[in-house]
């Protein structure tokens, strides 16, 4: 074997944090979002990009 490394590991052996791939708007994120979206089935607070319950599977309403 040569030794070669793919360019995807030299990438992240520099510790860059962050995928090259990875959209600029996506790395301006907060890390943690807050769930404000009640379930009407069950009541669980589910986050409020989510389409689905996440305890019951029930459909979010759209607001």
């Amino acid at each position: 074997w040569s030794g070669a490394q793919p360019a995807v590991r030299d990438s992240a052996a520099r510790g860059s944090g962050t995928p090259a791939s990875t959209p600029t708007f996506l790395k301006d994120m907060p890390t943690e979002q807050v769930k404000t979206l009640k379930c009407q089935e069950c009541g669980t607070m589910n986050y409020p990009t989510e389409w689905y319950c996440e305890r019951c599977g029930g459909e979010l309403a759209a607001m």
